[in-house]
């Protein structure tokens, strides 16, 4: 299996832990991303399990209006873009 398969859920959809990896950062601060409206809400919720499709954290990243209005706007370094 390759790396990127491991990563996708068999549902074909990226747990917290794969979209955590791809913004390089925690499981609590993408929660709190979530929560303040900053990194669009999962897709699927699995139990306590959180899920989202490739297709909404791919269009976050590329700046598709999913999140903050101009794309990707995380924290750098502890300061907010949004």
């Amino acid at each position: 299996m390759s790396e990127q398969s491991a990563n996708i859920s068999l549902d074909g959809l990226l747990s917290s832990r794969s979209v955590c990896g791809l913004l390089d950062v925690s499981d609590r601060q993408l929660r709190r991303f979530v929560s303040s409206g900053r990194f669009p809400a999962p897709d699927r919720r699995l139990g306590r399990s959180l899920r989202w499709k490739r297709s909404t954290v791919q269009g976050f990243l590329n700046g598709d209006g999913s999140g903050c209005e101009q794309g990707r706007k995380l924290p750098v370094d502890g300061v907010s873009e949004c």
